[in-house]
């Protein structure tokens, strides 16, 4: 009960970083992350090692909002629609990113999704093939992720 038991410790995470973090929101790090992840490039490592850079640094509200901000979010929409395998690692952390981001950020999160109609249209498509060849586990909680992250896009009056 160091800091109080009012303040968890991811809180102070979110709200007051590291000093890794704290660097890496003044610097052109995030810019340039969104920038790789936005260029389309098809390789496999590249695309994994910058999201997972996006859902580990996204864990700083200073950092989470500038990708929400830049538009990330429909960037890790389209890991969804690139991977023909809903299995894939790629898939599962670029997952752990949106939620990381809609954690911090919050509803501008989801507002920066729902402003993109292509969006909702893009995560229709492996919704219906989790349902339709999913019978893991793992692949049940990617359904329900992306039936809730869905529905906050839906409900977003800018998606209509």
């Amino acid at each position: 009960m160091l800091y109080g038991s009012a303040s968890s410790p991811m809180k102070r995470l979110y709200e007051k970083g590291t000093r890794n973090l704290i660097a890496i929101s003044k610097s052109q790090v995030p810019d340039a992350l969104r920038d790789i992840l936005a260029s389309g490039n098809k390789s496999k490592d590249i695309i994994i090692a910058v999201v997972e850079a996006i859902a580990s640094t996204a864990l700083y509200a200073h950092v989470a909002d500038r990708y929400a901000s830049m538009g990330v979010m429909k960037d890790l929409v389209r890991i969804f629609t690139d991977h023909p395998d809903f299995r894939s690692y790629a898939v599962s952390i670029a997952m752990d990113a949106i939620w990381n981001l809609v954690e911090v950020v919050g509803q501008k999160a989801v507002e920066s999704m729902a402003s993109d109609q292509a969006v909702v249209v893009a995560l229709r498509k492996p919704f219906e093939t989790v349902i339709k060849k999913g019978y893991k586990l793992d692949d049940k909680c990617l359904r329900n992720e992306l039936a809730i992250l869905m529905n906050y896009v839906i409900i977003e009056k800018k998606s209509h």
